[in-house]
């Protein structure tokens, strides 16, 4: 190499590194999507309404289509009530085993044409099998186990078990399929449900906006308290265990109820919570990491319910952002007619 040739490569070097070093560095976003709704709970209809403050709507790439992971548990565990409620039983009756086929099918998914075996399960975990020591491996776990295990510990082994029993033919993809015919029935135009935990697979996709309606709609049919009851559990006893959870919001009592989710398209959380006449459902999707959720989330409910419920001095609160009805256009008058010679 000659010496200019060194030259010019040293200089292209040291221009190279000094525009690295120059370059302001880019802050991740705190999120990808954001929504939001509010409904009144003296309202027996729950109208859930989108929010606007000071004119400018709260939510943030709503439709955009993103990877639901866990979320997807939710409607999981709301076909496992529909099952529950068709067949006469109640929640502290047997519902069916998870075997270790349960536990394969739950931990795996696809991503890029490449099988992923990483999701997390609670009967047969390769870590701390203590939490569920001791059960042979036909026991029956109930219908409150099961919204227990996949609500709190987020276990993919109990989906499996549940869209075995529940899909006519035993199968995770009808199974996906009749959550995907539940969404569209109640409003979540924009989503596809391919496993019934939320591993990764293709053509598997949600948005903020339908994640929001799912909570919505869970909140409204099956009442406050029984939301809050089963999606906001800081732990719960299983098979007489105590298994913890991992959602600090509802640990912390910032929400009152909701299901997390983390995949490589980032962490999220829907969920609701309530505050003075005013209920909130929400969903944070793509932040970087929980505690960046977790952060972002809370300042954002914050901010909606200063915006939502009055000051002391207040007569009136702040009603969530309805649709301006369209102004009749006036007809102008007409003119009279001129008065007659006399």
């Amino acid at each position: 190499m000659s010496l200019k040739s060194i030259v010019v490569s040293g200089i292209t070097a040291v221009c190279l590194c000094f525009n690295a070093l120059a370059a302001p560095k880019r802050t991740p976003e705190p999120a990808r999507a954001f929504s939001a709704c509010a409904y009144q709970l003296n309202d027996p209809e729950k109208i859930c309404t989108p929010i606007e403050i000071n004119g400018v709507k709260v939510n943030k790439n709503a439709d955009v289509e993103l990877a639901p992971a866990s979320l997807n548990k939710m409607m999981t565990a709301h076909l496992l009530l529909k099952h529950m409620a068709s067949k006469g039983h109640k929640l502290d009756d047997p519902f069916t085993y998870v075997s270790r086929e349960d536990a394969e099918i739950g931990r795996t998914g696809e991503r890029n044409k490449q099988a992923i075996t990483d999701g997390r399960t609670l009967r047969y975990r390769k870590s701390r099998p203590d939490l569920l020591k001791g059960l042979p491996e036909d026991h029956v776990f109930t219908y409150r186990d099961f919204i227990s295990a996949m609500l709190v510990f987020s276990a993919n082994d109990f989906t499996a078990a549940a869209a075995r029993l529940i899909a006519l033919d035993g199968k995770q993809e009808t199974f996906a399929r009749m959550m995907t015919d539940e969404g569209k029935a109640i409003g979540l135009k924009d989503t596809e449900f391919k496993t019934a935990s939320g591993m990764p697979w293709p053509g598997q996709h949600t948005t903020a906006e339908d994640m929001s309606t799912l909570v919505h709609h869970l909140v409204k049919t099956y009442g406050t308290d029984q939301f809050n009851s089963m999606f906001g559990q800081p732990s719960a006893i299983i098979a007489g265990i105590e298994v913890p959870g991992h959602i600090r919001l509802i640990q912390n009592g910032a929400i009152a109820g909701g299901k997390s989710g983390f995949d490589n398209g980032g962490a999220s959380l829907a969920g609701s919570v309530e505050r003075g006449n005013y209920g909130i459902a929400f969903s944070t999707l793509g932040s970087p990491n929980g505690r960046t959720r977790d952060s972002f989330t809370k300042s954002m409910l914050d901010r909606i319910f200063n915006a939502l419920i009055p000051s002391a001095t207040a007569k009136e609160p702040v009603k969530p952002t309805q649709p301006k009805p369209k102004a009749a256009k006036k007809k102008p008058a007409a003119k009279a007619p001129a008065a007659a010679n006399k």
